[in-house]
């Protein structure tokens, strides 16, 4: 997978070199080209993603991918769906929701969904990619990940047939968007509607009857 987010040596090293740089130049451009770099690099800057040991060993909890807002809770007979509002400054990252394998990857172009509409109902022809993590257990999870207004195109490095631990960040979406997480199955709900959620982090919902499993 390619690394797009600045570790910490990374990033105290670009800010030495950019200081450096930044020295030579008039006052005014100094203060102005300090401020630039502060603000993008805040915007890019990896998160700390807080994983509980329980978790990372766990194969029947689902985290959340991404951080924002859950804004709609879907119950159907055979699966639920979490939509989540990724937030335009934060945390861009996309990580795995459990461990697991990619069996699916699929893109679809359309018009752009307003992240903050008060409709939580996505039609058909819009801008979407859409992803399929399975674990060793055949426990299966679906994301779809929505362009908004005002988002950049999503970014996924993975192919079909990687796998990733629950929290590998394995893309980003530029300026947030939403996120709907997609469940099969039976599954206990561990959020509830207008929660707000970490990446990596915040259990989403677990599966029934995998814990003998492990």
């Amino acid at each position: 997978m390619k690394r797009f987010f600045i570790n910490s040596n990374n990033y105290h090293k670009l800010i030495i070199i950019s200081f450096c740089i930044l020295f030579l130049l008039p006052f005014k451009i100094f203060i102005f080209w300090s401020l630039l770099i502060a603000f993008v690099v805040s915007l890019f800057k990896k998160n700390k993603v807080l994983v509980k040991d329980a978790l990372t060993n766990s194969i029947d909890i689902v985290v959340s991918p991404v951080t924002g807002t859950i804004k709609a809770i879907e119950i159907e007979k055979d699966h639920v769906k979490y939509l989540i509002a990724s937030p335009a400054f934060g945390n861009f990252g996309l990580y795995f929701p459990f461990s697991s394998t990619i069996d699916r990857f699929e893109t679809q172009g359309g018009k752009n969904v307003h992240r903050v509409g008060r409709s939580n109902k996505i039609s058909q022809n819009v801008d979407k990619i859409e992803l399929s993590f399975v674990n060793r257990t055949g426990s299966r999870v679906g994301i779809n990940i929505y362009r908004s207004l005002i988002s950049g195109k999503p970014h996924i490095w993975p192919k079909v047939g990687d796998k990733g631990r629950v929290s590998s960040n394995f893309g980003f979406l530029p300026f947030g968007g939403l996120v709907e997480v997609i469940i099969p199955g039976e599954s206990n709900q561990l959020v509830s509607n207008g929660e707000k959620v970490l990446s990596g982090s915040t259990p989403l919902a677990g599966f029934k009857g995998n814990n003998d499993e492990r």
